[in-house]
């Protein structure tokens, strides 16, 4: 269960990772869960995923790394 400053620090945590380039989304979250971001509106801030997103990401990760490193070089 999370409460309100559960979601405060999901909330704060999102502006820093967005600050600093970084990505934050949250993989597979509980039907509860889910439910209580979207009362709070919370999931047009925070990215949420499903299991098959996730297993997505993983299978092309590979792909997204070797593409990164050609970029920076």
């Amino acid at each position: 269960m999370v409460g309100a400053r559960g979601l405060g620090t999901l909330v704060s945590l999102h502006n820093w990772a967005d600050a600093n380039g970084i990505q934050l989304k949250l993989m597979n979250p509980s039907k509860l869960f889910r439910e209580m971001l979207e009362l709070t509106g919370l999931t047009s801030v925070l990215q949420v995923s499903s299991l098959d997103d996730v297993i997505q990401m993983f299978c092309n990760s590979d792909r997204a790394i070797e593409s990164a490193q050609r970029a920076v070089a």
